[in-house]
């Protein structure tokens, strides 16, 4: 039994404890970082066979003559086995099974390059998906075209849940199987539009096949358009001149193009919807919503036509980063610089109003009424970096092998080997891959708009370090290969490590505002004394809070060492499915220590 006077010594002393921390904290100078003017350097791009950037890079003047022209083939000019299927809304489609072709023959006015559009209804399993590959006259014209995943389109159903705990509770999300619209691009969405495919003038046989999933094809357009307009030539009025401003959350989009993208859950007393004691599903980003081509879809209403700003109150908390999106407005880039649209770093809460790299804010055309807009990761700017690490990579490995083959394995520090010998570039190459690593490290400094190190320049800088060690003795790389290509900590190990890591792009979103140019927006950042009262409370709480604790002694007692949240869901889960099945009571509890079960096994 616990002693009351014990206890509410605790009380007092942690209180105390927190108190004095947080009054503290609100007199730390801030550590600001240093910051530069964001810039996107000129770099080599390492032009492979067979990569969509080669094949770009060929024809790369025909990129330059485009006319806004588009011809469109219904479901009745495909050639395939298949009987057409007429759908509700009186469209034919075509059934494409998985391992299934058909041909469409096309005809254009002139040599170019092309987009392909197609509109469809998926057919797959809830969370299989679909994937096509597209060949023009029996030729696949660059590798990213022999595997296309095919966009999709997710809701979340409306109805609140909780669990036992009284925490709000992730929503069942739902595959549309409605007709959509999509412009084909490279599955990892390394570029910013929809990939272009080579025909030339007059007939062209166009092939699609299904490599994964079932689909129904209603259509296929051929698009060849000019250059998206600049901000400049789009904005040709006035900002709405007034306070006009309505607030939409975050989480309560109305799509998503992907199952992964989650509602979450933040503990902050900055953000809305808050609650001091239970979890509430609040915010939309972070780890569920950064991945390249990741969408989310909201719809706003306006009172008039015109020209507004949309302010984002966001959180980017990777040191020494700038995050981009892509802002569609109903289903449209409106201009060109809407592609990147910076969120810089800063370990607090922060109001974004969307512009240019320079803090320029951008002012959107909406129309009367209903609007659609959707939010985008963007990393194409990070492409060119991608593929320089996965090609440094390889390389390293691949001197590695070679050298190993030449020597037999031997680490053996008494044989004195000359390296010019067997490798008569190796000095050369070398003296190249610091070169590259550098332009490497330059181009993410400015692109990211700060002097420090980031977690991606970490990395590298490494593997820059163990590459200049063995250069500056390249006769001991036998002895050394650990520095170069073999273990954990080799360069080609830490290069290989980013190639994931600058396809992501991490930040997390609470609300927006549209808004007029005299409209005073919330501050983002609450009153220290609130954050602090808010901590005391729950501190408070913790001593008496029983809510974890099992009211049922017969429950079967499971362990999990996952997050708070993650034993919450399946809680959940088990509450309702399995134990109104059998009876059986069930509890999800956590096990903050592993070792705990090695002990009690010993």
């Amino acid at each position: 039994m616990i002693n009351f006077k014990s206890k509410k010594s605790i009380i007092i002393i942690s209180s105390t404890i927190v108190v004095v921390t947080l009054i503290i904290s609100l007199f730390v100078i801030n550590n600001k970082q240093t910051k530069i003017d964001i810039t996107f350097l000129n770099i080599d791009e390492p032009l492979m066979e067979g990569k969509y950037s080669t094949f770009l890079n060929d024809n790369k003047d025909l990129l330059n003559n485009t006319t806004n022209k588009k011809y469109t083939y219904d479901a009745t000019k495909f050639i395939g086995d298949k009987q057409l299927t007429l759908e509700d809304n009186n469209i034919n489609t075509y059934t494409l099974n998985e391992g299934e072709s058909f041909t469409v023959n096309v005809n254009v006015d002139k040599l170019g390059l092309y987009k392909l559009n197609l509109s469809y209804y998926l057919l797959t399993d809830e969370y299989g998906s679909n994937e096509i590959s597209v060949s023009v006259d029996d030729a696949c014209q660059y590798d990213e075209a022999r595997q296309i995943t095919l966009q999709e389109e997710w809701v979340d159903d409306n109805e609140v849940s909780y669990d036992r705990y009284g925490n709000d509770s992730l929503p069942e999300q739902i595959k549309q199987k409605v007709l959509l619209s999509y412009t084909l691009r490279d599955s990892s969405k390394l570029y910013d539009e929809g990939l272009y495919f080579k025909l030339k003038s007059g007939d062209n046989k166009i092939t699609i096949s299904s490599v994964q999933g079932d689909v129904k094809i209603a259509s296929l357009t051929l698009i060849q358009d000019g250059k998206l307009i600049s901000y400049n030539d789009y904005f040709k009025g006035e900002v709405e001149d007034s306070t006009y401003v309505t607030t939409y959350e975050a989480e309560d989009y109305v799509s998503k193009n992907s199952s992964s993208i989650q509602k979450g859950s933040s503990s902050d007393v900055n953000v809305t919807p808050f609650s001091t004691y239970r979890n509430k599903l609040n915010v939309i980003g972070d780890s569920s919503f950064n991945e390249a081509g990741n969408r989310v879809d909201y719809t706003v209403d306006v009172l008039k036509e015109g020209y507004y700003y949309i302010t984002v109150k966001a959180l980017q908390t990777e040191k020494n980063t700038t995050s981009y999106r892509t802002i569609y407005i109903n289903d449209t880039v409106p201009f060109l610089e809407a592609y990147q649209i910076p969120f810089s770093y800063d370990s607090s809460w922060q109001n974004v109003t969307l512009g240019a790299l320079d803090g320029t804010p951008y002012a959107f055309y909406l129309n009367k009424g209903v609007n659609k807009i959707s939010f985008e990761v963007n990393v194409s700017k990070m492409r060119v970096i991608n593929e320089k690490l996965s090609k440094l990579s390889t390389e390293m490995n691949q001197l590695g092998l070679e050298v190993t083959r030449v020597t037999g394995n031997s680490t053996d520090s008494e044989i004195d080997w000359d390296m010019s010998e067997h490798f008569p570039n190796i000095e050369q190459t070398f003296a190249n891959w610091i070169k590259e690593i550098n332009e490497i490290l330059a181009y993410l400094k400015n692109a990211n708009g700060y002097e420090g190190k980031s977690y991606l320049t970490s990395d590298i800088s490494t593997a820059l370090s163990n590459i200049e060690k063995l250069a500056n003795d390249i006769n001991k790389l036998p002895t050394r290969l650990t520095l170069l290509s073999s273990g954990s900590s080799c360069a080609a190990q830490y290069l290989s490590n980013q190639i994931s890591s600058v396809t992501t792009s991490s930040v997390t979103f609470d609300k927006f505002y549209i808004h007029g140019s005299k409209a005073k927006l919330s501050k983002a950042k609450a009153n220290g004394f609130k954050t602090m009262w808010v901590k005391t409370k729950r501190l408070l709480n913790s001593f008496v809070d029983q809510n974890y604790v099992s009211e049922s002694k017969d429950a079967l007692k499971v362990w999990t060492a996952r997050s708070r949240q993650y034993c919450n869901v399946l809680q959940k889960m088990v509450d309702d499915d399995f134990t109104k099945k059998t009876g059986i009571k069930v509890d999800i509890e956590l096990l903050a220590d592993e070792s705990k079960i090695l002990l009690a096994n010993a």
